[in-house]
């Protein structure tokens, strides 16, 4: 059935794209994203945008790569292609989401009480080719995000009408294949948009992946008498294998780095979403809706746990979720000094209906660890105000409140409840304008990330029935940044911070295990910079970078270190678009070691890739695309740990590396037909 409805909606939007001539053929224009004034307008020096040429000529593995244009974000995998990826910033391993918070066309990526992840961060629902800019605002100085975004928050926002029509055919190393199509048309006054993305691939892995993909992507825009409509809608599909971390001893007897232990371990993830948008010159009125549902299998540990069938286990997650938002902008002077007052109210309903975890074997279930349905419930409204104090000084100050009430079910009673929270949050700006190239900026406020709704009710582990200790709704954070902004025009624009982020604790629900681990307050301060130089019409260089120092706070010096807590990041590159419309990119991404362990006596050590891509017009309306990944076939990791797991031929557990590598270089070629 749904063949035959996909087989329909292209067949209507090729009849649609020949009806009409729905483009115009216009002089090429380049547009960097990060040339993009920011003076002025921007409240702090961590504040950026990035579109246009910026998105489209960047070489991606994979689509969470987007998240890596904000300075200092690294995003890496352990698993399969169809799973969240891991994200690291500002010194925090992010894990699945956490503390960085994305939205895409106002819609909330992050999952609450999600069975892999607290703030679980899954991208894949996005196809690159029609996303036209990438936001970024780091830090808990901002009113009108809330949970999730103690790190930072990142707005994608997609194209309203694509410049052309156009399909691309793509193959690559390890039987990859892709087809994403793009098309306008204009009717019922309206731009209506439809893209389409398929993709299979197997990797280099010993077990091939076999990822099969579908993204159905469909907007409308509307310009109406009071104001624009959007409606945007998002249909995600996928099925995969998945090779997990390997153990370093494994490798040691003679296996490969690409090798598998577990065959069972992948999955299946499906979602839905749609978001309406309607805006006026000071408003904006939010709705969406997202039905969502994974299962994920895994094995972290091998046979540890059971020696016997394996400590093989299935993740299991369904849900729906509503929300509404509104902003509105009342404009006022102050003896003749411009002043905007920001009032808004965030409402999100999540009907969670399972969020299990089951003991399998042959991904057939054996055991049920762990088993829950929750509402979690949310109502946040703020108030921002923001005055030019002089012609140079802006002042932005506001506060946030939150509700939250979480409904959670359990097989164990004791484990099954209500419990309900509040929480205020100030934030404050300042921006200065030295002159015409120059701002500073002070900022400063209070954030939080939500825990797992069932670790808000939990009172017995359900595998081991030892009593546990609840965690609090919020865990909150303060940040504090001063930092400055230099702008030559659009051709010359740099941003350096200083950074402070201080949590009360870093309480998270494992999903692996069912329950919850605490620990203790942490603090991270660090220096972040990004610089873009446009020497000439056409080539760029961009570079950032940042340098973080992340420590436990009350306990033992010696045993303070945080693990996974990455100390440098550096991004870099050099982009050229030639006269005839074709373009070749450089891309460099480093991040370095990190400790393992909180003694520092165990410690992963850095990896580097750079990626090529190249774009060359047969014609007017044809292109080849070229890009090498892992260019320089890199044989680091793409992300390590240190536990203890145990092989089938082991006799007891040994603590050992465990990584998951960098997939090997690969070559891609696309070919582009525009209409």
């Amino acid at each position: 059935m749904r063949s035959n409805i996909l087989l329909l909606l292209i067949y209507s939007s090729w009849l649609f794209a020949q009806s009409e001539d729905v483009h115009t053929v216009t002089e090429e224009v380049v547009v960097w994203g990060r040339s993009s004034l920011q003076l002025g307008a921007a409240n702090s020096a961590s504040e950026g945008f990035i579109g246009y040429s910026d998105i489209s000529e960047r070489p991606l593995l994979r689509v969470g790569e987007l998240t890596e244009v904000v300075p200092g974000m690294i995003a890496t995998q352990h698993s399969g292609s169809g799973k969240a990826n891991q994200y690291f910033l500002r010194g925090m391993n992010l894990d699945h989401g956490s503390d960085f918070s994305v939205f895409l066309d106002g819609l909330p990526i992050n999952f609450r009480t999600h069975a892999h992840a607290q703030g679980y961060l899954d991208l894949n629902i996005i196809i690159p080719e029609v996303i036209e800019s990438i936001g970024f605002r780091k830090g808990p100085y901002h009113s009108d995000v809330g949970d999730f975004s103690l790190a930072g928050t990142s707005a994608f926002t997609t194209y309203d009408q694509l410049e052309r029509n156009f399909i691309e055919i793509q193959l690559g190393s390890f039987n990859e294949r892709r087809l994403v199509t793009g098309l306008n048309h204009q009717a019922f006054n309206s731009n209506l948009l439809f893209a389409l993305e398929l993709q299979n691939k197997d990797g280099p892995w010993e077990l091939p992946e076999n990822l099969d993909k579908f993204n159905l992507f469909l907007k409308s825009s509307a310009q109406l008498a009071t104001g624009d409509l959007k409606n945007s809608l998002f249909v995600y599909s996928s099925s995969w294998n998945g090779t997990d971390q390997i153990p370093q001893r494994w490798m040691d007897q003679g296996n490969s780095r690409f090798s598998f232990i577990d065959q069972d371990i992948g999955g299946q993830s499906q979602r839905f979403a749609w978001i309406s948008n309607f805006t006026t010159q000071n408003a904006t009125l939010r709705a969406y809706l997202s039905s969502y549902e994974l299962n994920l299998f895994s094995n972290p540990t091998y046979f540890l746990n059971d020696p016997i069938l394996g400590d093989e286990i299935e993740q299991e997650d369904a849900r729906s979720q509503f929300g509404l938002f509104g902003e509105r902008i009342f404009h006022y002077d102050i003896n003749d000094r411009h002043a905007d007052i920001i009032l808004g109210i965030d409402y999100r309903y999540d009907e969670i209906d399972a969020v299990n975890l089951f003991g399998t074997n042959n991904r057939d279930r054996h055991s049920n660890f762990s088993s829950a349905q929750a509402i979690v419930k949310s109502l946040s409204i703020y108030i921002d105000n923001e005055i030019f104090v002089t012609e140079q000084l802006r002042v932005r100050s506001g506060i946030r409140g939150e509700f939250f009430n979480n409904d959670v079910l359990t097989p164990i009673l004791s484990n099954s409840g209500q419990v309900s929270d509040s929480l205020l949050s100030p934030k404050f700006s300042l921006s200065y304008l030295l002159n015409d190239s120059i701002e500073i900026y002070l900022n400063a406020g209070r954030g939080f990330h939500s825990n797992d709704a069932r670790g808000t009710t939990l009172s017995i582990d359900s595998i081991t029935g030892e009593q546990m200790e609840r965690q609090n709704v919020f865990a909150r954070g303060i940040g504090r940044e001063i930092g400055f902004r230099y702008e030559r025009g659009s051709q010359l624009n740099m941003a350096i911070n200083l950074f402070e982020l201080e949590l009360d604790s870093e309480l998270i629900f494992v999903g692996d295990a069912g329950t919850t681990e605490p620990t203790d307050g942490s603090k991270r301060k660090g220096i972040e910079f990004i610089a873009f130089w446009e020497p000439r019409l056409g080539l760029a260089f961009d570079i950032s970078g940042a340098k973080t120092s992340g420590r436990y706070t009350n306990v033992p010096v010696t045993e303070s270190f945080i693990p996974d807590a990455h100390e440098l990041t550096l991004a870099a590159g050099v982009t050229q678009l030639f006269e005839n419309g074709g373009s070749a990119s450089l891309r460099l991404r480093h991040f370095g070691d990190a400790p393992l362990t909180t003694n520092n006596e165990v410690r992963k050590s850095g990896t580097t890739i750079v990626n090529f891509g190249f774009e060359y017009p047969v014609s007017e309306d044809d292109g080849i695309k070229f890009e090498i990944l892992n260019l320089l076939d890199s044989e680091e990791n793409d992300i390590t740990y240190f536990f203890e797991s145990k092989l089938l031929s082991e006799g007891s557990g040994i603590e050992d590396f465990h990584f998951h590598p960098v997939e090997s270089r690969s070559v891609r070629v696309s070919y582009l037909k525009y209409f």
